[in-house]
């Protein structure tokens, strides 16, 4: 018999030519249409999930046909800047349309980029009125409003708006606000503003929805529902 020779295993493995396999572009081919087909699937049901979740966080209440009056106002809900540029369309439209006589937009104490003409960085409700002055809004209709912060912001928003809208004795409210952020705000400020049948509007803007913007607020609602509704 011969004689059976001891080797460390790493050694021997690398004593060991290698053996490589030859695959036929069939077997490629076939590879890559199992990944296309993966990949294809997921898509459609990220599509499928993103449709449904759309549907249930989007609500939509536009104004009847009727006369416009100066006691009627826009309230434009926040967001990214992207976001709010994509409102103040919205909101700029409902205005020149003669649907509402002011733009109510919330207050904040935040810092914008650099504005040369101001030799200095902008306060976020002097990039408001820059932003909404460039859609046609003129800054003497806008107005900005004051809401003590809470820590449900859209429901924080519906008690403070509702309180100045009352005060201010505006007849009518047309909300803007993202298609998928509307369901929320419309079931928080229906809440608490008075006869909401009749004074209470909502307009969402032409902004797209991912499913990142989706899955999110679909919790924040069911939050919204269990806690404070």
């Amino acid at each position: 018999m011969g004689q059976i020779v001891d080797c460390p295993s790493d050694e021997c493995f690398t004593k060991t030519p290698p053996v490589l396999v030859d695959r036929k572009p069939a077997y490629w081919l076939w590879c890559l249409a199992v990944i296309a087909l993966v990949m294809g699937c997921g898509l459609a049901y990220t599509k499928d999930v993103s449709e449904f979740l759309l549907r249930r966080s989007t609500y939509i209440r536009h104004l009847p046909e009727s006369p416009p009056s100066k006691d009627d106002v826009v309230y434009v809900l926040g967001g990214t800047p992207d976001s709010l540029i994509a409102k103040f369309q919205t909101a700029s439209k409902l205005v020149q349309e003669g649907k509402a006589a002011r733009v109510l937009v919330l207050s904040q104490h935040g810092v914008m980029a650099f504005s040369s003409s101001l030799g200095r960085n902008m306060t976020a409700n002097e990039w408001v009125v820059e932003n909404l002055g460039a859609v046609g809004v003129a800054a003497k209709a806008i107005e900005f409003v004051a809401v003590e912060e809470e820590f449900f912001g859209t429901w924080s928003e519906a008690k403070g708006l509702s309180r100045f809208v009352r005060e201010r004795g505006y007849r009518r409210l047309i909300l803007v606000t993202s298609p998928f952020h509307s369901r929320r705000v419309w079931e928080s400020f229906s809440r608490t503003i008075e006869q909401p049948d009749m004074r209470l509007f909502l307009y969402p803007s032409d902004e797209l929805s991912y499913l990142r913007h989706l899955l999110p607020e679909y919790l924040k609602q069911l939050v919204y529902r269990a806690l404070l509704y």
